[in-house]
């Protein structure tokens, strides 16, 4: 998905197509291996150099976890101990990649005892809960007018858990953004919405997001995931984005931080609500954070020479050289050029938003600077000339950023989804 760069935004057909190619490769590279295993002359672990730069982080990975079953609040897992993790590479065949995680456990059982002692409940009395949030259309709609129990101490218990989702736990802020909201018109709905997150936080207290190194900084990659949850609020019909911002290599795969806001107005279709949602993690999270690495890379890697925006007609370079009215008043940027080689890949599965940054129009779309006050054309543009930015399609299946817009979930799907964002409970200690 991120090694391929032929094509700067790639759709979904391109997608389908580089798959059928990359699995027929790897067919015939299998089928020449057990040839060549079978042959006296042949060298079973030889494979072809094409086939290596295919290999991605999780295809990498997921072979020499160390794969243990638990099961937590109904949901079976499997638990990969990464302190043991060996990545082969061609570049590097014995490398160790590393892992880290930040344990807020101790935080999550102060919640669960804040919301008893002020809810007048016992920690045993609590249920065991799959999912932290609840289908509002299981709540009875007058729930929905009726004040709350605990509205006077809605807040304490909220604002706490708001902190641990902010630092550690993703799966949570889609319902504690949910919550936040409601805090000076809570009602009876709100209460059941608390206590299902708060019998969930109990179930997954130690749970971990679990980060992985095993690559140099000019290997590595920014991955935004965006998505967007169309007209997901019963009363105003608004939608949510979620984005996901990671850094993503050969052999790691580390979330830096997580986005989840309610849209400022209604959309009136999925490829609207989902470009808003492009372009507000784009423009909070992606664009800075490619700076912050750019800065990066100049430091760890500085023989990796700058390059020239694309679609540029004229050089920076040469702009002083030139005596015409068109430059008269130019003035040379004080930012530094634009490099190529720290990478920044949005991923969407909204095949019709990546056909938009690579027109660069949104016919349809020309009211949104009006209703969401939002201009698309900075974004359309950044993706075009930036030699940094690239977008690629993914499966909805895989997109992390759904952890973060809506809270309808069945366990199954809400269990591979934490997999795939690396949430669960820590690695077991090794003597």
């Amino acid at each position: 998905t991120f090694a391929d760069e032929e094509f700067n935004v790639k759709t979904a057909d391109q997608t389908l197509v580089s798959d059928v190619r990359a699995t027929t490769l790897t067919n015939r590279a299998a089928k020449r291996a057990s040839k060549s295993a079978s042959s006296p002359k042949g060298d079973a672990t030889a494979l072809p150099a094409s086939i290596d730069t295919l290999v991605s982080a999780d295809s990498c990975l997921s072979h020499s976890y160390e794969e243990e079953n638990f099961e937590c609040g109904g949901m079976k897992f499997v638990h990969h101990a990464m302190s043991s993790l060996h990545v082969s590479s061609p570049t590097s065949p014995t490398s160790k990649a590393k892992s880290y995680y930040y344990s807020m456990q101790g935080h999550a059982l102060k919640c669960v005892e804040r919301y008893c002692e002020l809810a007048g409940k016992k920690i045993e009395t609590l249920k065991s809960a799959g999912t932290p949030c609840l289908d509002d259309h299981m709540i009875p709609g007058h729930e929905f007018e009726t004040k709350g129990v605990l509205a006077p101490v809605a807040s304490r218990i909220v604002l706490k858990v708001l902190f641990l989702a902010r630092i550690s736990r993703p799966d949570l802020m889609c319902a504690v953004n949910t919550l936040t909201r409601c805090v000076t018109k809570w009602t009876i709905a709100c209460d059941r919405r608390l206590e299902r997150l708060i019998c969930y936080v109990n179930t997954t207290k130690h749970w971990v997001i679990k980060s992985i190194v095993g690559d140099t900084a000019d290997k590595l990659k920014l991955a935004v995931y965006s998505h967007a949850s169309f007209a997901g609020d019963l009363k105003d019909s608004k939608s949510t984005s979620g984005g996901v911002l990671v850094l993503v290599g050969p052999s790691t795969f580390v979330p830096l931080t997580w986005v989840c806001k309610k849209q400022g107005a209604v959309s009136h279709g999925s490829t609207e609500a989902e470009i808003i949602a492009l372009e507000a993690i784009m423009r909070m999270d992606g664009l800075p954070c490619l700076s912050l690495w750019s800065q990066i890379i100049d430091v760890m890697h500085p023989d990796l020479a700058p390059c020239e925006p694309k679609g540029s007609a004229v050089p920076a370079a040469r702009l002083y050289d030139i005596i015409s009215l068109e430059f008269s008043d130019w003035v040379p940027p004080s930012l530094p050029q634009l490099r190529k080689e720290p990478k920044l890949v949005f991923v969407e599965d909204n095949d019709a938003v990546l056909k938009m940054c690579v027109k660069g129009r949104a016919p349809t779309l020309k009211h949104c600077s009006r209703t969401h006050r939002i201009d698309l054309d900075w974004l359309f543009e950044r993706v075009r000339d930036d030699p940094a930015i690239f977008g690629r399609y993914i499966h909805t299946k895989l997109q992390l950023a759904d952890l973060l817009t809506k809270g309808t979930f069945t366990v199954d799907a809400w269990c591979a989804l934490c997999l795939l964002m690396r949430l669960g409970p820590p690695p077991p200690k090794q003597s």
